[in-house]
């Protein structure tokens, strides 16, 4: 039932990039991969940000960038992932889970170099 309400709130509003963070998100939890890199990029290619009073300051930090990286290395996309981690982690440069993240990613790609 949540997916069909994110979904028609991206439909209402679709220029603006909170219905989109939530429906990644939705995505991540259930490990849809492919749907929550969609929904995560659709939301970065929104670049007007809004001031109305919904709009989540959130949206427009780490969230979408974070969503796409973990969506993106779960597909196998590991030069996509290290960037949108990348990105992410310019963000919110002391978040440890990115940091952490970050490190992983970028570890696994100098063992398989």
């Amino acid at each position: 039932m949540a997916e069909k309400y994110y979904q028609l709130a991206a439909s209402e509003a679709p220029g603006t990039r909170e219905p989109w963070c939530e429906l990644a998100m939705l995505y991540y939890r259930q490990g849809r991969w492919p749907d929550c890199y969609a929904a995560a990029m659709r939301a970065l290619e929104i670049k007007d940000k809004q001031l109305v009073y919904t709009c989540d300051p959130a949206v427009w930090g780490h969230w979408a960038h974070d969503l796409a990286s973990i969506s993106a290395w779960n597909m196998g996309m590991k030069d996509v992932a290290m960037e949108q981690g990348r990105l992410a982690l310019m963000h919110s440069p002391e978040d440890a889970r990115l940091q952490a993240n970050a490190a992983f990613m970028a570890g696994i790609q100098q063992e398989a170099a």
